[in-house]
């Protein structure tokens, strides 16, 4: 009793070229993506990273960041050279509420991961979450 079914006949009803269309809105070139219906079941060629920064649109308000390194440049009395820019990808996305505090404790369990300097981020749909709707990460 294949649980796979199930994406592979959504995946069909909306149509490979309206998902691949829609995928290359969170950064993943239509090239790359097979068109195929197994596209459905995660035959996507991509990289962690990748996979981790197109889901990272939802806990950040809508806003893909892009892996960098250096945030900002500065010269040597402190004005900014250079400032890293997110690419903004929705407007928002407003059918998930993104209020950390109330998210967290329901879509991330208790002493799941822990990192200095990083927060965790958790998504769930609008039927699932509580009332909060915070739009702002």
């Amino acid at each position: 009793h294949s649980r796979n079914l199930v994406s592979i006949r959504v995946l069909d009803d909306i149509g490979i070229d309206y998902a691949v269309d829609f995928a290359s809105q969170f950064g993943f070139q239509k090239t790359l993506l097979p068109h195929a219906l197994s596209l459905a079941l995660g035959s996507l060629p991509i990289s962690p990273l990748d996979l981790a920064t197109a889901y990272a649109v939802f806990a950040n308000g809508g806003f893909k960041i892009e892996p960098y390194l250096i945030d900002h440049v500065t010269n040597n009395e402190g004005k900014i050279l250079l400032q890293a820019k997110p690419t903004y990808v929705c407007n928002p996305c407003n059918e998930t509420y993104i209020d950390p505090d109330v998210i967290a404790p329901r879509v991330i369990p208790e002493d799941i991961a822990f990192s200095y300097g990083f927060s965790i981020k958790g998504r769930c749909t609008t039927r699932n979450c509580p009332t909060s709707k915070s739009s702002e990460p």
